[in-house]
């Protein structure tokens, strides 16, 4: 039995890994900053807008500050971190190998968004990602067992949501019920501590494992801003309960600036 995690900044490793693979193994990707990230309009890591952010977090209370999160995320376009899944979900598809998605994302109502599942659902499949087309696992598994206050977690067309629950667990819970044991897993995630977590929970269960601390989008460069136009995005979003498009900020602004040389 084997158990290793390498840390990557590309692909490359993983491809080789799954052209290794056949269909005794499971592939397990994370989704968000693996798979697909913010694009550059609504990316909250750049150092700014992670100023401004927190600013707000100041002045207003979780729930409220939820509540802004999730208009931000709504209608957000996502994107691929890397091009080169698309190689990794061609070699799935040739070699007949199952895959699925594990996500700690949480499930049911956030903020504005009536269901957060539908929502992921919805982004992938905008994008032709559709795990229903690897997975092994039919059945909708809905878990009452583990609660971290963020809905029950959830095996659905292909994804396990594990709601901010240990993913190790989840995953764990999700195989004896359905009494599948895969010989080895590859699983990609851009967190040390899931892919540790999955680490333990494979030894228990005796399955090989390969562990890929996926970085990638870490080195997508931020986008340059205008700090005097992010300013009005956020005051925006507080005060209006709205996350505006790049296009809708210069017309607002525009327009803006318009009434002030009327009114002078």
């Amino acid at each position: 039995m084997y158990s290793k995690i390498n840390k990557v900044h590309n692909f490359k490793e993983v491809i080789e890994a799954v052209k290794q693979a056949d269909n005794t193994n499971l592939v397990l990707f994370d989704v968000d900053e693996v798979i697909v990230m913010d694009s550059d309009e609504s990316r909250l890591t750049h150092d700014y807008r992670k100023e401004l952010m927190k600013s707000i977090e100041k002045r207003l209370t979780r729930k409220e500050c939820e509540s802004l999160l999730s208009i931000v995320l709504k209608d957000r376009k996502a994107r691929f971190v890397n091009q080169d899944i698309l190689t990794i979900f061609a070699l799935l598809k040739e070699k007949n190998i199952p895959a699925m998605g594990l996500t700690k994302l949480p499930t049911g109502k956030f903020g504005v968004i009536e269901d957060m599942i539908e929502w992921r659902i919805r982004e992938l499949t905008e994008l032709k990602v559709i795990f229903q087309e690897f997975s092994p696992l039919e059945d909708e598994i809905i878990i009452e067992d583990f609660n971290a206050g963020c809905g029950e977690p959830t095996l659905k067309d292909g994804i396990i949501y594990t709601a901010e629950y240990d993913k190790g667990s989840v995953l764990e819970y999700v195989l004896r019920k359905t009494n599948y044991y895969p010989q080895s897993i590859i699983f990609i995630d851009n967190i040390e501590e899931n892919l540790l977590s999955l680490q333990e929970t494979c030894k228990k269960l005796k399955i090989n494992y390969q562990g890929f601390e996926f970085m990638g989008s870490a080195i997508v460069p931020e986008p340059d801003l205008d700090e005097q136009l992010e300013k009005i995005r956020f005051e925006i979003l507080e005060k209006e309960y709205k996350w505006l498009t790049d296009e809708e900020l210069k017309k607002h602004t525009l327009s803006y600036r318009g009434l002030s040389t009327v009114s002078s």
